[in-house]
């Protein structure tokens, strides 16, 4: 599946919130909607998404009554033999997943007029993209554990040797739960790529694989032998933008965001959000290196550096099953103990006949503010 695709979220969705039944704005997009048509066991009621390569809808299992999801192949995708392998190698590696925060996909087939369909576990929520152009940045104990989520299923994803490649919020679905709970699922494995694969690149149908703003420097630069370091960068680059509400590297142009990956040029996280950990620049711009051999090993990795420099425990799997407001007590928690600590060692100046402490704190604070932004410049 090409990087054009990510509209297609198997979301169960009112027809006002999106494309309504039997249109379908993409070119390519079938003229004919197939809402009513019997494919197999499947019954499609309801268009749900779409995008240049396929259309997502909402089916009914006519032997159990079921809900589920259904993608299926245009009928000039269908036509083009890396657009199918593509699409086969989609639901070949999920379908290998059992993970909680893994997209679960179910089936594989054929249409009667020669398309090709997969499908999923019908969805109730909505990506994570929907949710910053909305509300912008996230609270930290939210961001914390969407990364903890994430960390989770990416690292199971390359325990079986599978580098994602196209992390970005669009692939990043928040499953709606009992309670207000959200809970991530990982979207959109059409732009794999087997570590020791040997067959043929796919590349030749759609566009770039990776989306320019989350694109690690090695995809950047065209390489397509890439390594789990390759999604950590991705992965930084949502958590910065969970946490601060802008993109690491933005630009006017695809061409302008590739020049700034390259260049490892970004403003500091605690520029943008100043409430922000001083700390949380040094976990990100390790994560964001340009250079792959000093970049953040694994995902686990990263996730336990955002969970230290707010204080917490580098507990992801405890984290990324914790409720928002346990995390957010844990982070109270630790704002109280900061507070105490520093007024504590401003009442020992005071006795000493001077805040010098604070004042060599804050001095040094400055600096290391100053030594990141030049890092960022040099990394």
């Amino acid at each position: 599946m090409s990087a054009s695709t990510h509209s297609e979220l198997p979301v169960e969705r009112d027809a006002s919130d999106g494309a309504s039944e039997g249109s379908c704005a993409p070119a390519g997009c079938p003229a004919v909607s197939r809402v009513g048509e019997v494919i197999g066991d499947l019954e499609i009621e309801s268009r749900i998404a779409e995008g240049a390569m396929g259309c997502v809808y909402r089916a009914r299992r006519r032997a159990n009554g079921e809900r589920v999801a259904v993608k299926i192949l245009h009928p000039d995708a269908a036509a083009e033999p890396v657009a199918v392998e593509r699409f086969k190698r989609e639901y070949e590696t999920a379908f290998g997943f059992d993970h909680p925060h893994i997209v679960r996909v179910r089936g594989f087939g054929e249409t009667p007029d020669g398309s090709y369909y997969m499908t999923m576990e019908l969805l109730d929520g909505e990506p994570l993209s929907s949710i910053l152009s909305r509300e912008g940045k996230l609270a930290p104990e939210r961001a914390l554990r969407i990364v903890c989520q994430m960390a989770s299923a990416i690292e199971h994803a390359h325990s079986y040797g599978v580098i994602h490649r196209d992390l970005k919020p669009a692939n990043i679905f928040l499953e709606r739960g009992p309670g207000g709970t959200e809970r991530v699922k990982l979207l959109d494995f059409g732009s794999v790529k087997l570590q020791l694969e040997t067959g043929p690149k796919l590349t030749a149908f759609g566009t770039t694989v990776g989306s320019p703003s989350y694109m690690s420097p090695e995809q950047a630069e065209g390489l397509t032998e890439l390594d789990p370091r390759a999604d950590v960068f991705s992965l930084a680059a949502v958590a910065y933008e969970m946490l601060t509400g802008a993109v690491a590297f933005d630009g006017e142009t695809a061409a302008e965001v590739l020049s700034k990956i390259l260049r490892g040029t970004f403003t500091p996280a605690s520029v943008r959000e100043p409430s922000l950990p001083l700390g949380i620049n040094l976990v990100l711009a390790a994560g964001l290196r340009r250079d792959k051999a000093s970049r953040t090993g694994s995902a686990r990795e990263f996730a336990e550096g955002l969970l230290r420099v707010f204080g917490l425990e580098p507990d992801v799997d405890g984290f990324a099953s914790a409720s928002l407001e346990a995390i957010r007590g844990a982070l109270d928690s630790r704002r109280s103990r900061d507070i105490t600590v520093r007024v504590e060692q401003e009442s020992a100046d005071d006795e000493a006949g001077g805040s010098s402490a604070v004042v060599w704190i804050s001095a040094c604070a400055a600096t290391l503010v100053v030594s990141a932004v030049v890092a960022y410049l040099v990394l």
